[in-house]
């Protein structure tokens, strides 16, 4: 799943999600300018969801996060 980000041009990586952090071992920061490549991918284990960078890499992709199970989305 993860590839099909980076075929379409967003940085993303592994995610814990009740962490709310990336799933892989080592620092992420590298991917905040360079999309991962398919040797970064088959080091990465585990996570139950993705991560994505947002900002320059990513073509610019700006996002918003409703906090509190989204509670605050019909009032936007």
């Amino acid at each position: 799943m993860i590839e099909t980000y980076h075929a379409n041009g967003l940085s993303a990586l592994p995610a814990i999600t009740a962490q709310r952090r990336p799933a892989m071992s080592g620092g992420w920061k590298e991917f905040q300018s360079r999309i991962p490549g398919p040797d970064d991918v088959a080091g990465w284990d585990g996570g139950d969801g993705v991560c994505l960078i947002c900002g320059t890499v990513s073509g610019n992709l700006e996002m918003i996060d409703f906090d509190l199970a989204g509670e605050s989305f019909a009032a936007w």
